[in-house]
């Protein structure tokens, strides 16, 4: 619990201990690109301390971590769309680093999950 605000704190194993609004706008970017290619997924926005997926259906979901956000979204992809993203995963690693390459690993990682 947050003494200053007496919200929950949400401990989130790819933002760390320090959660700022632009590590925040790094994740739903860079999730967000990666899911350009992938037919239906949802939206995603940052919402104060968390983010939102917003569906084509009007569907509101909130997120607190990185691995709720990714685990939120393979929910919403259909099974033929997994392989793409997964390849728009390893594609966009090659490049990658800081925040950009700790949230597509977590991204890899939530996708081995899901087989």
């Amino acid at each position: 619990m947050c003494g200053a605000c007496g919200r929950a704190v949400v401990a989130d194993d790819v933002l760390g201990p320090v959660r700022t609004l632009r590590s925040q706008h790094i994740v739903a970017q860079t999730i967000s690109a990666l899911c350009t290619a992938v037919p239906g997924l949802p939206t995603i926005q940052v919402a104060g301390d968390a983010w939102t997926l917003r569906s084509a259906t009007g569907a509101v979901q909130s997120c607190s971590t990185v691995r709720d956000l990714w685990a939120a979204l393979i929910a919403k992809v259909g099974a033929a769309a997994l392989p793409l993203l997964r390849e728009n995963i390893e594609l966009a690693l090659t490049d990658a680093g800081g925040l950009d390459r700790d949230v597509l690993l977590a991204g890899k990682k939530a996708l081995a999950t899901e087989r």
